[in-house]
Order: C-alpha cells, then sequence, then structure tokens
C-alpha cells in the first residue's frame, strides 16, 4: 500500500514531466527482488539503450541497491523486478509453475499512468525455456537480459506515451513470443515513436 500511496503522489509530478517539451530526461531505476546476474544487467542495459536510442527519450539506468539518497537527474521512473532474476532456476527442473499472466504490468491511479511497474522475472525465464529448454544455463544470461529490457521497453513506451493502446508490430506488440523476446532486434514502430513525442 505504501508503494501505491506513493506514486499517487508522484502522479501529478510525472504527468507533468511527460507532458513537457523534449528532451525530456528519466532515470529508471531498478529495484531487483530477488538474485540477479550481472551478464544479464549488463546485457539489459546495453539492449534498453539501444532500443531508446532511436526514440526522443534520454534515459539514465541505475539500479537499486540501498535507500535511494540524493537528487535524482530528471523524471524518476521505477521497475520493481520481481522474483529471481536470472537464468538459474529457483525451483528443481520438471517442478511445477505458474505460466500464467503477464510478464510485466503497469499501473494507473486517478486516470493518469503511474511511473511505476512490475517486471516478473520468473516469467520471463519461462517464456524464454520454451525454446531454450528447461533448467537453462548460465550461458544464456546476455538472451534474457535482452528480454527483460525488452519487456520493460514495452512497459516505458505505456508511461512515457500515457496510453494503454497497443501496435501491430514492434516492441508494443501486445503480446511477444519468446523469440521474439531475445532473438534479431525489436524496436518501437513508427506509430509508437509518434506516441513518445507527444
Amino acid at each position: 500500500m505504501r508503494y501505491v500511496a506513493f506514486w499517487i503522489l508522484m502522479a501529478g509530478a510525472f504527468a507533468r514531466a511527460t507532458g513537457a517539451e523534449s528532451p525530456r530526461n528519466f532515470t529508471l531505476l531498478l529495484d531487483f527482488e530477488g538474485s540477479h546476474s550481472p551478464v544479464s544487467e549488463a546485457a539489459l542495459g546495453a539492449e534498453l539503450h539501444s532500443i531508446v536510442s532511436l526514440s526522443p527519450v534520454p534515459i539514465r539506468l541505475q539500479v537499486l541497491t540501498g535507500p535511494l539518497q540524493g537528487d535524482v537527474p530528471g523524471s524518476l521512473v521505477i521497475f520493481k523486478m520481481k522474483g529471481s532474476c536470472t537464468m538459474q532456476p529457483t525451483m528443481p527442473v520438471g517442478a511445477m509453475s505458474d505460466e500464467r499472466g503477464p510478464l510485466a504490468m503497469t499501473f494507473m491511479a486517478n486516470g493518469e499512468m503511474l511511473p511505476f511497474a512490475n517486471v516478473d522475472c520468473n516469467r520471463v525465464r519461462t517464456s524464454l525455456e520454451r525454446i531454450l529448454g528447461r533448467g537453462a544455463s548460465r550461458q544464456h544470461e546476455k538472451q534474457y537480459g535482452t528480454a527483460l529490457a525488452r519487456v520493460m521497453a514495452h512497459e516505458l513506451y505505456h508511461m512515457l506515451s500515457r496510453s494503454s493502446v497497443h501496435d501491430e508490430d514492434g516492441i508494443t506488440k501486445k503480446a511477444l513470443t519468446s523469440r521474439e523476446l531475445s532473438e534479431g532486434r525489436l524496436l518501437f514502430s513508427r506509430q509508437a515513436l509518434t506516441g513518445l513525442t507527444r
């Protein structure tokens, strides 16, 4: 409840920031709930910057390692990275896991999109395991980081465009396949880029 109350207070400031003239600067704060891999974290950062580099939105990525202190450059956006954010499963191979539900979720209050999202690291890993196999080893941590970045970019679009609408192609499609999450290159569509400049 404290998170929700805090972000309701922040919603007005965020709305003013997203309605301001470009360039708009944002700090993306990653709050890891459980374990995470330095390899996947580096891949996440590289992929996210690659995706956003073609947009008009400058971002800065920061990992939360303790209480947030001092001023944060630009407007703050928090991604709560829930579960174990690594390709090393926390359950034995063959154990049942809940694959239902979204890979990530943004939130709204009083009609405003909040600068806060949850990313379900376990579900992202499960999605990759459909093409890599269960219990995929550490050699796939880079692919996992790429997948996390694409999931985050999808949610970031919703927050910055203040829209829940999806496109028919690109990273803002309603649903991305396991291969789209981890292979080739996936970018914002032309329509999505237009939404980010509003």
